[in-house]
């Protein structure tokens, strides 16, 4: 019975993870033809230039300043050619964030893309990669398209909204860094108006989503649940991404980020629980990237002074709270990291399998916090290869913690 249990449980695991390389690669693949097919048909994007070109179409306003965002070189023992390429210093330009009103707009299938008036697709309404055309059928799922054909047919209809969904809004880095950050701009366009637009969220919102948008000052009476259909809208409001995205880099606007942790922290209530100011995050129930030598990671960095925490264990209030006033966290790759950002100075040491992602990297550096790597050691390869668990060589990771503490 025991035997069946865990073999249930395997095949599970293996069954979810084969959905996930489908949803993220294979699906991709699939709508290339199609989507070759729409265009040749006709099928015309709104792009963030369309939209610069005719402000008053689309009654767009600036609401803040250009960034320049300086990334220096990461604290590391050994510069590897393969992290060298992801993670390196740069100086990038974030061009000012907008907020805009499109009238007579629709929103279609289950990620809400946006459609004007024409049936075009409103590229600003899908995610921050796919902005760019080469990238659009990762992000905007067929059924859209075939909806849009019957948008103006018994459609829903509301007044003022604007939608926090995309492909990506139920992971937890992109809810922060991709749909919460663009509140800035829904806000300044309250302020402008007088009118507060309705919130577009997911139709089976996860818990941390209902307590981020409360901690920002957002009742679920302010928020539609998706219904993964249609719905025309009087007038869509749609604010910019706020981070800049290219072949090379992809950097988040740290304004961005501090706006959101000044309001989060304005909103927070105090409590009496205490927190480690160093903290290790562990992934021991994760489905990836998991330390296989976690209890020797946990036993050296005791002697720091770090405690381990398990985020899937505390409510979002509280994960706010420990990193608010965190000044070192170590951590494998994972979006728990992306809590950095209520942090207001801390060192990072990322831990890193045989995949490597610079976001992190460039979300700590961009806040101008001290940024560190190790590479890790993955006996054994995931069917999702950025899932890779692995083993950690604690005598290095002591080395790179003394000589990053001596640096701060």
């Amino acid at each position: 019975m025991l035997f069946f249990i865990s073999f249930q449980l395997q095949l599970n695991k293996v069954i979810n993870r084969l959905k996930i390389l489908y949803r993220i690669q294979i699906k991709s693949f699939l709508r290339k033809p199609i989507f070759y097919i729409y265009q040749k048909l006709g099928l015309t994007l709104v792009t963030r230039e369309t939209l610069f070109s005719s402000p008053e179409k689309y009654h767009l306003s600036h609401f803040s300043h250009q960034e320049i965002v300086i990334a220096d070189e990461p604290k590391t023992l050994e510069r590897m050619a393969t992290i060298n390429n992801q993670i390196q210093p740069f100086i990038i330009k974030i061009e000012p964030p907008f907020v805009c009103e499109i009238n007579d707009a629709y929103l279609a299938g289950p990620a809400a893309v946006g459609f004007d008036v024409n049936q075009n697709i409103i590229l600003e309404t899908t995610t921050p990669y796919h902005c760019q055309e080469s990238h659009l059928e990762g992000s905007v799922a067929i059924r859209a398209l075939v909806i849009k054909s019957f948008l103006a047919e018994n459609t829903p209809e509301i007044d003022t909204a604007c939608s926090l969904i995309n492909a990506w809004s139920q992971n937890y880095w992109h809810w922060i860094i991709d749909c919460l950050t663009r509140l800035e701009g829904i806000e300044f366009y309250q302020q402008q108006t007088g009118i507060k637009p309705k919130l577009i969220i997911d139709a089976h919102p996860t818990a941390w989503q209902i307590d981020s948008l409360k901690l920002l000052g957002y009742q679920p009476e302010d928020c539609i649940q998706w219904n993964k259909s249609r719905l025309r809208v009087k007038k869509l409001i749609i604010s910019s991404f706020r981070r800049h995205y290219d072949k090379v880099y992809s950097v988040e606007a740290p304004s961005a980020s501090r706006w959101l942790r000044e309001r989060m922290l304005s909103n927070l209530t105090k409590t009496n629980r205490h927190f480690s100011s160093r903290i290790f995050i562990s992934r021991r129930q994760a489905q990836g990237r998991r330390i296989i030598n976690e209890d020797d990671v946990i036993a050296t960095l005791a002697n720091f002074g770090f405690v381990a925490y398990v985020l899937e264990e505390m409510n979002f209030d509280d994960e706010v709270r420990l990193f608010a006033q965190a000044t070192m966290v170590v951590a494998p790759h994972g979006a728990g990291i992306t809590n950095i950002i209520f942090a207001q100075n801390l060192t990072l040491i990322e831990l890193f399998g045989v995949s490597v992602s610079p976001c992190f990297a460039n979300l700590a550096r961009g806040l101008g916090f001290q940024y560190g790597y190790l590479q890790c050691y993955s006996p054994y390869t995931a069917l999702r290869y950025h899932d890779s668990d692995m083993v950690v060589n604690t005598m290095q990771l002591k080395k790179l913690l003394v000589q990053m503490l001596a640096s701060s």
